[in-house]
């Protein structure tokens, strides 16, 4: 049976608590657990929770939005005893590069990505929105990214998105490259050859197939 501390945080995070997210976590930490027991055993069971209903539309966007809030803010409380047992770092399940396309100012959609990749263990290197292809590439290179992530909300701004694909073959990068937003659909992804996701959540769950494939060399 879980300790009442930790059940806490667990429900904090489904609730979408901020405040009782980040005080159960200090709790937990008091009470002698370690940072990899709080993330492994309540924290990612509690935001796949917060998925899955989300998934079943038994809960939407702004649920969504307040879970993963709840649980960056357990994060932070637990960061600087992570850095203390680096032992016990949680393993990165990939890297990812994100970013809005140049000539795109909106980032709502992007943020809320990254913060979801974020709380299920990816390793997010986020650019920001107006981003140059040549710097996705460059950080995608130097990051050794599994992923390029990007988002348009703009007819003008999603041919962008091609011009990165090509960048990315004409350098040879080894990685997926995963499109979204409000202007993007499938049937343009798949002209060029990119991953089409749909909202957020649906992103997480192709990440993770998608560096999944890569493990299983596809």
């Amino acid at each position: 049976m879980k300790e009442s501390g930790l059940k806490t945080l667990y429900d904090a995070i489904i609730d979408g608590d901020r405040t009782t997210a980040g005080e159960m976590a200090r709790e937990a930490l008091i009470s002698g657990k370690s940072p990899k027991e709080i993330i492994d055993q309540e924290m990612i069971p509690a935001i796949q929770k917060v998925g899955e209903r989300y998934e079943q539309k038994q809960y939407f966007l702004p649920q969504l939005i307040r879970g993963a809030e709840a649980m960056e803010k357990a994060m932070t409380v637990l960061a600087p005893e992570l850095e203390k047992h680096r032992n016990e770092r949680i393993e990165s399940k990939g890297t990812i590069v994100i970013a809005t396309v140049k000539g795109d100012v909106h980032d709502i959609g992007k943020n809320i990505l990254a913060m979801l990749l974020k709380n299920y263990g990816f390793d997010v290197i986020d650019l920001g929105k107006d981003v140059e292809s040549s710097r996705i590439i460059d950080s995608a290179k130097t990051n050794n990214a599994d992923i390029i992530a990007l988002s348009a909300l703009m007819t003008t701004t999603m041919n962008q998105m091609p011009q990165v694909m090509s960048n990315m073959k004409s350098e040879k990068l080894n990685c997926h490259m995963m499109v979204g937003g409000a202007v993007v659909d499938r049937s343009f992804a798949q002209s060029f050859g990119a991953n089409y996701t749909s909202d957020a959540y649906k992103a997480v769950k192709l990440a993770t197939d998608l560096i999944e494939q890569n493990k299983n060399g596809g």
